[in-house]
């Protein structure tokens, strides 16, 4: 009998049921091996991330190697056309692309009772006439007239080999009482081409990584084994980062092949550490003002979550208008306390001046100022009070005193009865250049009484100290002093850093257990009124410890190289859990 599918008509030849064994004997001697449909056009990795993760090296080794064969809906979208009696179906198979497929086939397990009858592939603008595959159907003459498929070796009734043809669709006939969906996934096409423009994306964004063409070993990054790795750290980092969220979501890795394959996707061993961005809480407004009444040291203690198990980095932004002065060494030097080993008495370890007895200390210099505008020295006032000036000596040849430099003289200030110790300023009539030769410091008392205490320093690093009358001659300090190198003057100076080497302002920092502690990693901040973005350690650098927060908390210490107001706003932090 005749039947007819649309625009096709196939012959089902009736048998009795001695042909029918007889052909079936025949039949199951033309099989072929079996097949493995592991081809896809896309493979996904789903990684759970929080949105305040900080990615560093995150890659991912994909692979994409030629395939056997594809399941119809890991390739295309499949629908069901008709449906006739006996369970003849057809079904359409649309890739959405040209093709090469060189044979249709149902997988081997789990079984399901399908078998291809024809094959047939798009023109264009419709299904060919003629089929690029057609088995003989036949149908048993007593009931209940079973249909049989006879294919032609190297063919089965359940697989379908034939000539290459390429083709955006694929017309099906296949006998079977099994929906569009089972099919999908029962039924396979045999691609012979190897696996081509692959792509990756993140989420459904743009693509992030390409490979045009064929995948071809040993050539475009493809290994012997065809395979790649692929860097997605900062394509992935530019979803993440954000120190204000701590919700978790799946992010999705999806590899594309416009001709199918053999895909595989994962992680890359040796991928850095996830790491968290927290932006710590300075109150209400989210800043916090630093009032620096002058130079020297302050710190602000900053709160972290518990989670917090270490810091490895920090960003701040830092507002304000600070004077362009500056003040050197904004700390110390510190009182002279041990001498040889043995603790100093006061008395011992400082300078008692009058209008009769004068002293002076050189100043460094490795100050990095290109002109001075004042002095600062710390002093104490006798129970009568005082009144003072500096001048600046020259430095001779030999580096002793020599003679008052111009414009070096400040005028005179009066200390309070009984003063304790404070850093006192002295101010130049305008701005003395700095050469290499740096100035001599000479504190001239005019009435009264003033203690200038001495200063510890590292072995070596000591500014010298001479004392005499006022306008000289100057001596050494007695020798059990003279001979420490460790024993100096204490002094300040204020002046301007030359602008082809300007000096930042402020030096901010973690405070850190002492073995830890390394200023070089601090950050260097001058801010602006705006606000100026900073981070330290500087990029491409590492602390050399995490620091461990004590009691959910953390020392934010920042060094002031003058007085004034700075503003911190943004102040995160990145964190290890």
């Amino acid at each position: 009998m005749v039947q007819n599918f649309g625009s096709f008509e196939q012959t089902l030849y009736e048998y009795s049921d001695e042909a029918l064994f007889e052909l079936r004997d025949d039949f199951f001697i033309k099989r072929v091996p079996s097949l493995q449909a592991d081809a896809v056009s896309s493979v996904v990795l789903t990684k759970k991330l929080r949105k305040d993760t900080l990615i560093g090296t995150f890659d991912v080794v994909i692979g994409a190697e030629l395939a056997e064969a594809a399941l119809l809906g890991n390739c295309g979208q499949v629908r069901e056309q008709s449906r006739r009696a006996p369970d003849w179906v057809e079904i359409v198979v649309n890739f959405g692309q040209p093709l090469t497929v060189s044979g249709v086939g149902v997988i081997d397990s789990p079984a399901t009772p399908i078998k291809i009858g024809m094959v047939t592939a798009w023109a264009g603008t419709g299904f060919a006439k003629t089929a690029s595959y057609s088995a003989s159907l036949a149908s048993m003459a007593s009931p209940p007239h079973t249909t049989l498929v006879n294919a032609f070796a190297p063919s089965t009734e359940t697989r379908a080999i034939f000539n290459e043809i390429r083709s955006e669709r694929l017309l099906l006939l296949v006998l079977t009482t099994a929906d569009a969906a089972t099919i999908a996934t029962s039924v396979w096409v045999h691609l012979p081409d190897a696996p081509a423009d692959l792509e990756l994306r993140l989420a459904s964004g743009p693509a992030v990584w390409t490979s045009p063409g064929p995948v071809i070993t040993g050539r475009g990054g493809w290994s012997a084994e065809s395979k790649q790795t692929v860097s997605l750290g900062p394509a992935l980092g530019k979803l993440l980062g954000d120190p204000t969220d701590v919700s978790e979501s799946d992010y999705t890795i999806t590899l594309t092949a416009r001709i199918p394959g053999r895909l595989t996707m994962t992680e890359a061993p040796g991928n850095s550490a996830l790491r968290f961005l927290h932006r710590v809480d300075l109150g209400a407004d989210g800043q916090r003002a630093i009032e620096l009444s002058e130079e020297g040291v302050q710190d602000t203690l900053l709160d972290v979550p518990d989670w917090v198990k270490s810091v490895d980095r920090v960003s701040f932004i830092a507002a304000g208008s600070l004077p362009l002065e500056r003040i050197i060494p904004p700390v110390g030097p510190d009182p002279l306390t041990v001498l040889g080993g043995a603790i100093v008495d006061a008395g011992v370890a400082e300078l008692v001046l009058d209008p009769d007895r004068a002293a002076c200390t050189r100043l460094r210099e490795d100050l990095g100022l290109a002109q001075l505008s004042g002095v600062r020295l710390p002093l104490a006032a006798g129970p009568l009070g005082a009144e003072l000036s500096i001048v600046l000596f020259d430095a001779l040849g030999n580096g002793e005193p020599g003679a008052p430099m111009r414009n070096g003289a400040s005028k005179s200030l009066t200390l309070e009865a009984g003063a304790p110790e404070s850093w006192v300023t002295f101010r130049l009539p305008r701005p003395v250049p700095l050469t290499a030769a740096a100035p001599w410091v000479v504190v001239q008392v005019s009435r009264g009484q003033v203690r200038w205490r001495l200063g510890q320093f590292k072995s070596g690093q000591a500014t010298p100290v001479r004392r005499g009358p006022p306008e000289g001659p100057w001596l050494q300090l007695p020798s059990l002093l003279s001979s420490a190198n460790t024993v100096g003057g204490r002094a300040r100076a204020i002046g301007l850093a030359p602008p082809s080497a300007p000096l930042p302002p402020l030096l901010v920092e973690l405070v850190r257990p002492p073995d830890g502690d390394d200023i070089e990693r601090a950050a260097r901040v001058t801010p602006t009124n705006k606000g100026a973005s900073f981070e330290f350690p500087r990029a491409g650098t590492t602390l050399p410890h995490p620091i461990v927060p004590a009691q959910q908390q953390l020392t934010l210490r920042i060094t002031s190289y003058i007085g004034g107001t700075v503003t911190l706003r943004t102040v995160d932090l990145v964190a290890s859990r």
